[in-house]
């Protein structure tokens, strides 16, 4: 069942990772760490395993020439 992925509250991707998450989104997958339990998982960012991704940011800027992907 695809998911709503709820990215960058730890950390502002659109402001300074744009490029780190546009390749991300071209191999269909990310892995995250963690906080809590310290353990690695993979999460699928193949479109039909997402509904939508929810950002949080200050500055949209650095990933708006790309919002057509």
């Amino acid at each position: 069942m695809p998911q709503i992925i709820s990215a960058s509250r730890r950390t502002d991707i659109p402001a300074f990772y744009s490029d780190w998450f546009l390749n991300r989104l071209a191999e269909g997958f990310c892995d995250v760490l963690h906080p809590y339990t310290k353990k690695w998982f993979r999460v699928s960012l193949k479109q039909e395993d997402v509904n939508a991704i929810v950002f949080w940011s200050k500055n949209y800027a650095p990933l708006l020439p790309n919002s057509t992907l």
